[in-house]
């Protein structure tokens, strides 16, 4: 079955975007690919699970490490196929419709009890991470910095002008580590435990101003201000029952540690965290002087790339809602503001990678 390959539609569950793939199967990996053979990422088969339900022709398969992303595979015989290359696709018999049927009557009887833990849980894991110390989120972080470690790429010239950008939103006596660019084309940039920041390579280059950079960077400092990171990993300890802790014990916090770099590059954050670090990056803008025009622009072409689908298929808030947001009424935004950076600055900093010799990071080091 090597080689066989489907049509779909996959989503990271982190935005909006659904992209159109094919799924190819190369002997163990379901390769996940773009038009014109772009991979997009690849799932071991033996960790593929389905998705009850669907529509006819149609299977929807989640990968145990990333339960936030969705592929939907279409096709004749597709169950049958996706059998023969290993992945349990359950038949429902006429008994199991009606397990189906007892266990949606069940289901109903614990929503409401669901529901309430639920919405508990956010608060109570934003008071936990406030009383963890910030040394024990920094320990929490070496493991995962190791794995970026040998990738940083940032030239002396860049690593300088992104400090500089950092002591203009966060004031000079900030206490946030230094922020890195990593060798990976991925677009992307995020923050870790402890405060870590990392540009990708790939932001650099597709970013269309310095002041989107900026915008993003102060984006990424309120999360590291506001401790969302570490209110992420609570929450989702919480949700998983297995973390356990007691009051001025922090010791079990180091327990709780990401199982891959990858799991810290694509954490989610609630809606409402995401809309204070919008909010709190809009104050830091205007604070420093710069221009938030690059942050709605960045926000305007997302959400050009993640199409019509609604809100509420995104645990983050609609990208054209931020759009408006970081430019809203009231929030003057003074046209005669100077870029973050001159031209000759961000020429160094969207080329912060170049003649620096170091590798370029394989994705597949973020899953392993």
């Amino acid at each position: 079955m090597s080689g066989r390959r489907w049509q779909g539609s996959f989503t990271d569950g982190r935005t909006a975007a659904l992209r159109e793939v094919v799924a190819v199967f190369d002997g163990q990996f379901l390769l996940i690919q773009e038009s014109g053979g772009v991979e997009v990422t690849r799932w071991d088969v033996r960790r593929v699970r389905t998705e009850p339900g669907g529509r006819p022709g149609s299977v929807e398969l989640r990968l145990e490490e990333e339960p936030e992303a969705s592929l939907l595979l279409k096709g004749p015989d597709l169950a049958s196929d996706l059998r023969a290359i290993g992945v349990g696709i359950p038949a429902l018999s006429e008994s199991g419709s009606r397990r189906v049927i007892v266990g949606l009557g069940l289901l109903a009887g614990i929503v409401g009890a669901a529901g309430l833990v639920w919405f508990s849980v956010s608060p109570l894991s934003r008071l936990i991470a406030g009383w963890v110390p910030l040394e024990y989120e920094r320990a929490i972080s070496g493991q995962v910095e190791e794995a970026f470690a040998d990738y940083h790429c940032e030239s002396d010239e860049a690593a300088a002008l992104i400090e500089g950008l950092v002591v203009r939103l966060a004031g000079p006596d900030h206490d946030l580590p230094t922020v890195h660019v990593v060798n990976l084309e991925l677009p992307n940039a995020f923050a870790m435990p402890g405060g870590g920041i990392v540009f990708t390579r790939g932001l650099l280059e597709t970013a269309e101003s310095p002041d989107e950079v900026a915008g993003i960077l102060a984006h990424e400092i309120q999360h590291v201000e506001q401790r969302h990171v570490m209110t992420s990993i609570v929450r989702g300890a919480l949700l998983s029952a297995v973390w356990a802790v007691t009051i001025g014990d922090y010791s079990g916090v180091l327990v709780i540690d990401p199982t891959t770099a990858f799991h810290v590059a694509t954490m989610r954050f609630s809606r409402d965290d995401e809309a204070d670090a919008d909010a709190g990056a809009v104050a830091m803008l205007d604070r420093a002087g710069i221009r938030r025009d690059g942050l709605s622009a960045f926000f305007a072409r997302l959400a050009e790339e993640e199409g019509d689908l609604p809100e509420w298929l995104s645990t983050h808030p609609a990208s054209g809602q931020r759009a408006d947001a970081t430019r809203a009424e009231g929030l003057a935004d003074p046209s005669d503001r100077a870029a973050s950076l001159d031209q000759a600055e961000w020429a160094i900093v969207s080329g912060a990678c170049e003649g620096t010799n170091v590798p370029e990071m394989d994705l597949q080091e973020l899953f392993f």
